[in-house]
């Protein structure tokens, strides 16, 4: 043919045959090429007018197919042909059956998403842009974690699947890989609502099961060890450890961010504002009556009560509380004094709604599960007594 153009296929003739059994008279012969198995087939009529009615559907789509194939060019038809081969080995592969159509439009919708998306690298930095009134550490944390995930940071964010991330995350421990699963959820969550992907992968993806271990709290003459040392010793630590203790302070983001000036002495309650807080919400611990007292005595000695109430770097305040914990002969408990709090207000009082507003944790089902029974009413109850000893060595006893 001209211009290397040629013909495909020999033109059908799409006429009614007579066919004799099964109860269908009238056959059409389909060649190959129309067919969707890509075998000869035919298809049987009862009545004449049917056959014929699919004969000229039939030669329609001949014709279609006679004007599209006419005209491709030689390198075009080859592609083709080797396209079709490619087919045929992925359907022995997964016993499934797939058109070219198909194929071509399935990379055509995942060319014009890319087009829309970006890279792991750029939306991680829009999402910490975003995020900027958030806390200093969960900032911190996030920038961390995104050093883990270098290798697919040039990705487009379209592409990554469960598969990549699981494979990130796969030397995690159960907790941490939680963590930083709730991490990439918020983040490509963020970039949906952008357009940059249509499915979040981490919603393909199981999250780790985390068996809870005994909560460990300080036992009463700990606490009264460690803050009467302070007395001696350390002065200015007395705020950390009383607001920490006896008002569920959170040791790490919220102490380090309060002033005094959130102190309202008269209603003796502390405001800490939703932008310091975990959960993002306004919370408004009340002081306990003994916590009142080791406050008085840290003022009347002389203490600090403007700016922040923590004025030390983390490096120095850990070095002070380890130094506490070594004078007071107590091991020190990772986020002890919350445990301690939640424990001693839950079994003191009985009542989970107030200690979930007081915490400020995000449900009663979580306080349950870690709190319930974790201290005896009788420590609960030595617990919020504790008081400085100079309080208690200026009580008169009542004479009847």
């Amino acid at each position: 043919m001209e211009n290397g153009m040629f013909p495909v296929v020999k033109k059908p003739t799409f006429k009614p045959v007579w066919f004799e059994g099964h109860g269908y008279p009238w056959a059409i012969n389909i060649p190959p090429y129309l067919s969707p198995t890509g075998k000869p087939q035919r298809r049987f009529f009862l009545l004449l007018r049917e056959a014929k009615a699919f004969g000229d559907h039939m030669r329609r789509q001949y014709e279609d197919h006679e004007h599209n194939s006419t005209y491709l060019s030689r390198d075009r038809l080859g592609d083709a042909a080797k396209a079709y081969d490619v087919l045929a080995g992925l359907e022995e592969l997964t016993g499934r059956r797939y058109t070219l159509l198909q194929v071509m439009q399935d990379f055509a919708d995942r060319k014009r998403q890319e087009s829309k998306s970006v890279s792991l690298e750029v939306l991680f930095d829009e999402y910490l842009t975003a995020r900027q009134d958030r806390s200093a550490a969960y900032l911190k944390q996030l920038r961390w974690f995104r050093q883990k995930l270098l290798h697919l940071s040039l990705r487009m964010v379209c592409g990554i699947t469960a598969g990549d991330i699981e494979t990130a995350l796969r030397r995690e421990t159960p907790s941490n890989r939680n963590g930083f699963l709730r991490y990439l959820r918020a983040i490509f969550g963020f970039g949906m609502k952008r357009g940059y992907l249509e499915r979040n992968p981490v919603g393909q993806i199981e999250f780790s099961s985390v068996k809870l271990g005994e909560v460990q709290v300080y036992t009463p003459d700990e606490v009264s060890r460690l803050l009467n040392d302070c007395l001696a010793n350390d002065i200015n630590l007395i705020p950390y450890r009383v607001l920490t203790l006896w008002c569920g302070i959170r040791p790490r983001g919220e102490m380090s961010r309060i002033e005094w000036d959130d102190i309202n002495w008269q209603d003796r309650i502390i405001k800490l504002k939703a932008s310091i807080t975990k959960k993002g919400r306004s919370r408004f611990p009340a002081i306990s009556p003994n916590a009142l007292e080791w406050l008085s005595v840290y003022r009347q000695m002389g203490g600090s009560t403007e700016g922040r109430i923590v004025k030390y770097t983390r490096s120095q305040l850990e070095a002070r509380c380890k130094a506490n914990c070594h004078r007071a002969e107590v091991t020190s408990i990772p986020n002890g004094a919350r445990h301690s709090y939640c424990s001693y207000h839950l079994a003191l009082h009985q009542d989970i709604n107030a200690l979930t507003l007081q915490s400020g944790h995000a449900s009663t089902d979580i306080l349950w599960r870690h709190y319930y029974q974790a201290a005896t009413r009788e420590d609960a109850q030595r617990y919020w007594t504790i008081v400085p000893k100079a309080t208690t060595s200026n009580i008169v006893a009542f004479q009847p």
